[in-house]
Parts: structure tokens; sequence; C-alpha cells
């Protein structure tokens, strides 16, 4: 996985939502910011909370997916938080998705991996957090900032305005894990220092 480069593939996948299976289209997801999150697994009272975060994630213009880890079963779909899980969870019996996302193993107890995709589908964040509303709304701070940048990144600046210069580029966001404080950002490549989310 590259930051800023690699894109997610236009195809269609299994899914489960609401405890059915069907066949999404990941071409649908184009043309708007999405978050595709590889869960661990969960219980009732996280598929309530899960629920209550694609309600902040579509306020936020954008769509949020699960991802189920290749060869593991989350849930059976019978089960009760299953069938009221509102959030697409994607299937990847291809590996093609891990691959893209360069995932492997099983998934950590009480962490995501998250990845936060612009329109076009270009990977622009890697967050590992944990499976609670603290780490939840961690990603969304990260959402806001990836969604500004690319804001930023199609506004000519004032003082080149004019000029003939071309607009500023878009940015690499970066690899942010946060851990059980997220007070601390470790950010991949680059130096490590404290910090707080803005409120």
């Amino acid at each position: 996985m590259r930051i800023g480069h690699s894109t997610i593939p236009r195809m269609r996948v299994p899914a489960f939502l609401k405890g059915q299976m069907m066949l999404f289209n990941l071409a649908s997801v184009q043309g708007q910011w999405s978050i595709v999150c590889r869960f661990p697994p969960f219980e009732f009272g996280e598929a309530i909370i899960l629920n209550q975060f694609q309600r902040t994630v579509q306020n936020e213009g954008a769509r949020l997916l699960g991802l189920l880890p290749f060869g593991h079963l989350l849930f059976d779909a019978r089960l009760p938080k299953a069938k009221i899980l509102r959030v697409p969870l994607l299937s990847d019996p291809l590996q093609r998705l891990h691959r893209v996302f360069g995932l492997t193993g099983k998934p950590s107890t009480n962490r995501c991996q998250s990845y936060v995709i612009d329109p076009k589908g270009v990977i622009r964040y890697h967050l590992v957090h944990q499976l609670n509303w603290r780490g939840l709304s961690f990603l969304i701070e990260i959402l806001n900032h990836c969604q500004e940048q690319g804001t930023l990144s199609l506004t000519p600046s004032p003082s080149l305005s004019g000029s003939g210069s071309s607009p500023l580029q878009p940015q690499k966001c970066g690899t942010l894990s946060s851990r059980t404080e997220i007070s601390l950002w470790d950010y991949q490549g680059g130096s490590r220092y404290a910090t707080k989310p803005t409120t």
C-alpha cells in the first residue's frame, strides 16, 4: 500500500448487510469520501456503536464500509448483531482488497484498521484505532483533515491568482497509529510528537 497512490479496484464483491448477503459494487464509492474499516470481532453493543458512527460519517459527506478478514468469519449472519448492523461488510475471496491495503493475518483484538479514501478512490490515510467511540471519533477528525486538504489542493493560492500557476497539488495525509492513549500520534516516515485532537 502506498498512501496517496494506491487505489481501490472497481469490482463487485460479496457483502453482508443486515444479515443478508448481497453484491457490492466498489465503483459506487467513486465521487465521494469513504472509510473502509477492517473490524475485529465485535458484539451486539459494538454493532450499535457502529450504526451510530455510520450516521456520523454520513453527516460528514462520506460512506462507511467494513471489511471481513480473509478466511475468517467475524460473526454468524443469523445472530442479532449481524442483523442490526447497517454497515456493509465486504468479503474479499480473491484477496484483492487485502493486497491493496497491505493486510495480512487476523485482526488484533479490539483494534480496527481503517483507511480514508478520497473521491478518486485513492487511499489517503491508514489509521489503527480501538473499536470504541473515542477511537471512532478520532477517525472522524482524520476524515475532516483529509477533506480539508483535498479542498485546499483544488483551490489556487490568492497570491498566485492570475499568474498562470497551477493549483496546489494534492497532499498525502500519511499514516497514523492511535494507541490506548490517543494523545500520541506516530507519523510513519516522520517525527514522533505528542498532541491532542482539535475540538
